[in-house]
């Protein structure tokens, strides 16, 4: 069984370096190669309008009584309807209006 073993860790290792072997054969090709760059910053998720609106209803189907909450939230991010919000402040209507839900 230890032998089994022994012998299975041999022939990854004979693998492994047969594929090392194979990449050192091809540095000279990859210097070349330039690394595609890498942001720090999380990528930046679109937030759909209609998804908003559907939030929106969702709210009012629950209580009806918020639905004024919901149309002067709306006005704090500068527009009357959601379609009339800047995209920029999308993401900060969905978080107003996700406490709203709550």
């Amino acid at each position: 069984m230890l032998e089994e073993r022994i012998n299975v860790l041999i022939q990854s290792i004979d693998c492994l370096t047969a594929v090392i072997n194979g990449v050192w054969g091809q540095k000279d090709e990859i210097k070349g190669v330039p690394a595609p760059e890498i942001s720090a910053e999380p990528p930046k998720e679109e937030i759909d309008p209609a998804t908003l609106e559907n939030l929106c209803l969702s709210i009012v189907r629950k209580n009806k009584k918020k639905a004024k909450n919901i149309k002067a939230t709306i006005k704090k991010f500068g527009g009357e309807l959601i379609k009339d919000v800047p995209s920029e402040k999308l993401p900060e209507l969905q978080t107003a209006l996700e406490k709203l839900a709550a």
